[in-house]
Formats: structure tokens, sequence, C-alpha cells
């Protein structure tokens, strides 16, 4: 099943498997009770409009979190965009963002999940309208998912198309 999320001026879309968003339902309940997250990647449409997210990528290795933080570590994440960039299949993988788990929590990012992807639009990870996935929830009860894009310094929130909502949908852990 196909998932996607459009931001309310239309002019962001983002598309991703349903089996995306259950793997990293999956590496949160894993890491439940502390927050967890990873970078997302995947394709541009040549407009660069669209976005097709195909990998919520686990955690490195020298990440830390707690109940209430997370801070994603770079380990590994060289020869990851490496392979992306130079797949031998010839078709180009990009970071697009990241994904952050908020468990027993909301999924509004915080202000310092907002600043984070602020540095990262402005960094040298030259995504200069970064995504961010949050995941929040409980293992027991349901986790849901909300879809953020970051263009010109600002958060705009992405709604999920099939409902016309607001962005967020619980799916049992």
């Amino acid at each position: 099943m196909t998932r996607s999320f459009r931001s309310r001026d239309g002019r962001y879309r983002v598309v991703t498997a349903g089996s995306v968003i259950a793997g990293m339902f999956t590496l949160s309940a894993r890491g439940y009770p502390n927050e967890t997250g990873g970078v997302v990647t995947g394709y541009y449409t040549s407009d660069l409009r669209s976005a097709e997210i195909t990998s919520a990528e686990p955690p490195p290795r020298d990440s830390m979190a707690g109940p209430g933080w997370f801070e994603r570590g770079t380990s590994g994440l060289k020869p990851l965009f490496r392979r992306l960039w130079r797949p031998a299949s010839g078709k180009r993988k990009y970071y697009l963002g990241e994904w952050h788990s908020h468990p027993g929590g909301g999924l509004r990012p915080s202000r310092t999940d907002d600043a984070q992807m602020l540095a990262i639009a402005s960094g040298p990870y030259h995504c200069p309208e970064p995504l961010l996935i949050v995941i929040g929830g409980r293992s027991q009860s349901g986790w849901g998912v909300s879809v953020w894009v970051y263009p010109n310094g600002r958060r705009l929130e992405m709604a999920e198309e099939s409902d016309h909502g607001a962005g967020r949908c619980l799916v049992p852990g």
C-alpha cells in the first residue's frame, strides 16, 4: 500500500510504501521507551516538488537516546550515502531528511526537532527542503505518523492525501 502526503499549499508531496512506515513503527517499538530515529532516503521528481521515500534507516551505532531525547549519530552514514549516490543500478538515491520517534508523545516536532531540521536545511547535507517524519504514540496502543517539510526556514505540515486529515494516521503497533 502506498501512502502519500501533501503540503496544504499543494507545493510539496511525499510518497512512500506502507512498509517503510511500518519499519519506522517497528524501530520505534524496539527503542521504546527511548526516542529513536534515522535518515530517510529516496528519489525526487524532476520538478523537485515530490519525493519518494524508499528507505528509513535504523539509527547509526553511535546514536544516543533517552525517554525524552534523541541524538542521531553519524557512524556508517558516509558509506551509505556513497552507495546511494553511486548505485550499481545507475539510479541515484538521495538523502531526503530524518525520521524520529516521540514514544508516548505527540506527532508535532519539538523546538529541538525544528532547530535541527533548519540546521540541516542550511548545512552540509545539500538538502534545502528536508523532510521530518515524526512517529508518536505507544507500542501497545498504536503508533501515529506525521510528515513535515522545512522550506525557506519554515515548517509545513503535510496532510495524508487519502484522508485529507491532519497528516496523522494511527496504526496499531
